[in-house]
C-alpha cells in the first residue's frame, strides 16, 4: 500500500513512513532546532538523469546507521529472489567496515567493481571504479526497486542518506539543512576534489531550476519527517 498525505508528520501520527523509523526520529531531533541555508537552494542545478550518470553517486555505498544496517541485512535474506531476478549476484555480507584515508568510518554498503570511468562522460578522476551491490545494472537502486515492488513508497527501504542526496544535514549541536557548492563542499581535500560539488545533480547548472525546485521532492518527504514545511522556508 502507498503512503498517504495526511499532512501530519509521523511524529503526530505515531506511524514512520520508511522502514528506518530511528534514522527518522535522528532527522526529527536534528532539524526540528536546526536553521535552513535557504541561499544555497537558490543556485541552479539540474535533476538527476540516470541515463547519463548511472547511479555514480553510488561509487562508494551509503554509510549508514546500526538500524537500517539490520534492517538491509534481513532484506537481502527475506528478498534474495527479488534481489537475484534483477541480476544482482550480492555478497555474502551487504554491509561492511567502512575505511576512508586510513581511518574508520562506520557501517556502510559493500562495493563492488564497476568501470564508471568507461560508462560516464565526465566521471569525476578521483572517484573509484566501483558500485554499491545494491546498484542494478541501468544505474538503478535495488532497494528503491523493491519498495516500489511492495507498493510502498518509493524510498521506503532506500537509506536517508542515498533518497537525501545531494542535500547535506551539517553540524551535530545545532544542524543547518544545506546544498554544498563547490566553494563550500567539505570534500574538497588534497587529491579529493569534492563530492556533492563534483556529482551531476549537485553541480552548478547555468540555465537550471533552483535546488529549491529541483530537489522539491526531497524536501517535501523530508518536511513530512521532520513536521517542518522547509520548502516555505526557501
Amino acid at each position: 500500500m502507498g503512503i498517504q498525505d495526511s499532512g501530519a508528520s509521523p511524529a503526530e501520527e505515531g506511524t514512520a513512513l520508511t522502514a528506518y523509523a530511528s534514522d527518522e526520529a535522528m532527522l526529527r531531533r536534528r532539524l526540528a532546532p536546526g536553521t535552513v541555508d535557504a541561499r544555497s537552494f537558490q543556485r541552479p542545478v539540474s535533476r538527476c538523469e540516470i541515463s547519463q550518470c548511472q547511479g555514480m553517486c553510488c561509487y562508494d555505498g551509503v554509510y549508514v546507521s546500526d538500524e537500517s544496517a539490520a534492517v538491509i541485512t534481513s532484506l537481502t535474506e527475506k528478498h534474495a529472489e527479488f534481489f537475484a531476478g534483477l541480476g544482482l549476484d550480492l555478497p555474502e555480507r551487504v554491509i561492511v567496515e567502512g575505511e576512508w584515508r586510513g581511518k574508520r568510518g562506520g557501517l556502510k554498503t559493500a562495493v563492488r567493481a564497476r568501470d564508471f570511468s568507461a560508462m560516464v562522460e565526465g566521471y569525476p578522476a578521483h572517484f573509484g571504479n566501483t558500485a554499491c551491490v545494491f546498484l542494478s545494472r541501468d544505474g538503478r537502486c535495488a532497494l528503491q526497486l523493491l519498495s516500489e515492488h511492495e507498493g510502498r513508497h518509493p524510498w521506503y527501504y532506500k537509506p536517508v542518506k542515498c533518497w537525501l542526496h545531494p542535500i547535506t544535514i551539517e553540524g551535530d549541536g545545532h544542524s543547518v539543512l544545506v546544498l554544498h557548492s563547490r566553494e563550500t563542499d567539505p570534500y574538497r581535500l588534497p587529491g579529493y576534489d569534492g563530492f556533492v560539488s563534483t556529482i551531476f545533480c549537485g553541480r552548478t547548472c547555468p540555465g537550471g531550476a533552483p535546488a529549491s525546485t529541483a530537489l522539491a521532492k526531497e524536501l517535501t518527504f523530508l518536511s513530512r519527517i521532520v513536521g517542518r514545511d522547509l520548502l516555505v522556508e526557501m
